[in-house]
């Protein structure tokens, strides 16, 4: 989907051509959210999170896209030797009003180490389930049913006080029920 100027929205049916959607150009949108963590520290250098939240959206014209949502997180975080480590875990929900519902699963490792007085190298992997169910208004929802791998590598650097860099690279395939999407990410920054 991209947009060209206030109103003018198309969504891409091929490589050559956009077509317009026929929906209103102009909607009121209400969204709501609230969610609730709770942290138990666990000994001196370990911790456990827990999060709830819901949110709710909701349009005055194309109501066809009121959504709740509900998503509940999970992290622990500890330190071995050196090493900073992360696992987590996810599960959302997101119930649509005439859409079929979608689910998502993600669990994942992440950490950072340092080496040295000014280098810091970090890591994550991240598996993710996504599943969206056929129903009579959506027979076709369950096709980006998906199975996603991530790798990120990264390494920071302190020049001196003043000046720090970063770099990191990623790869990730989502395979989908119907179809495959393959993915890298790049990113490099300076900071002063």
């Amino acid at each position: 989907v991209r947009s060209r100027g206030l109103g003018d929205v198309y969504k891409r049916q091929s490589s050559d051509s956009l077509d317009p959607f026929n929906s209103p150009m102009h909607d009121r949108t209400y969204s709501a959210s609230t969610d609730i963590s709770a942290v138990r520290r666990i000994g001196e250098d370990s911790s456990f999170l827990l999060n709830a939240s819901v949110s709710d959206s909701r349009q005055v014209i194309e109501t066809g896209d009121d959504v709740e949502g509900y998503t509940l997180t999970t992290s622990y975080d500890t330190t071995i030797g050196n090493q900073g480590i992360s696992i987590f875990g996810m599960f959302s929900k997101s119930d649509y009003i005439d859409d079929a519902d979608s689910f998502s699963t993600i669990a994942g490792l992440s950490g950072f180490f340092p080496s040295g007085d000014r280098s810091t190298y970090s890591y994550s992997y991240s598996l993710s389930d996504s599943k969206g169910n056929r129903n009579s208004s959506d027979t076709t929802a369950d096709e980006t049913n998906s199975i996603g791998h991530s790798v990120t590598i990264g390494h920071d650097y302190a020049v001196n006080e003043i000046i720090s860099t970063s770099l990191s690279i990623g790869y990730g395939i989502s395979e989908n029920k119907v179809g495959c999407l393959l993915y890298t990410s790049d990113a490099a920054d300076e900071r002063s």
